[in-house]
């Protein structure tokens, strides 16, 4: 009788978080498509804490999940995105990028990896005496 009700218990935790889990989900996917609707200022604010969410909920997303979901928040970022200062600006001090430079005449290109907590390209171009602008932002598939 213990063990079954042990079971049973295991089993109700299980459903609950569960639940919990495609609420944070639900809630991703509600603040990413918000961002893509409103005017720049209030969907910068709606992305940054659509970003703190996927830092705290990413490790319990499915594959498919994290996939569509940073899929959304690359269109938000290339939405909201002009400039790097806007882009360490809008996805926070705690995004660790890895920065590619490849250099030719009188300009350079820009790749900006981030790794954690989701997988985002962001390439900027970067004309001599001039200020470097954004051109893309892929999402990259999960490992």
């Amino acid at each position: 009788m213990n063990t079954r009700a042990a079971a049973i218990g295991v089993l109700v935790n299980v459903l609950l978080v569960g639940a919990c889990h495609g609420q944070a989900a639900a809630e991703l996917d509600k603040l990413l498509d918000q961002s893509l609707r409103l005017e720049a200022k209030r969907a910068r604010l709606i992305l940054q804490r659509a970003f703190s969410l996927i830092e705290e909920e990413v490790i319990n997303l499915n594959v498919a999940e994290r996939d569509k979901l940073t899929a959304k928040l690359a269109q938000a970022v290339k939405r909201l995105t002009v400039t790097p200062a806007d882009l360490r600006t809008l996805l926070g001090d705690k995004a660790a990028w890895t920065v590619a430079r490849q250099a030719s005449y009188r300009r350079y290109r820009e790749q900006w990896l981030l790794e954690s907590p989701v997988r985002l390209l962001a390439a900027f171009n970067c004309p001599e005496g001039q200020e470097s602008r954004l051109e893309s932002v892929r999402p990259l598939p999960s490992p």
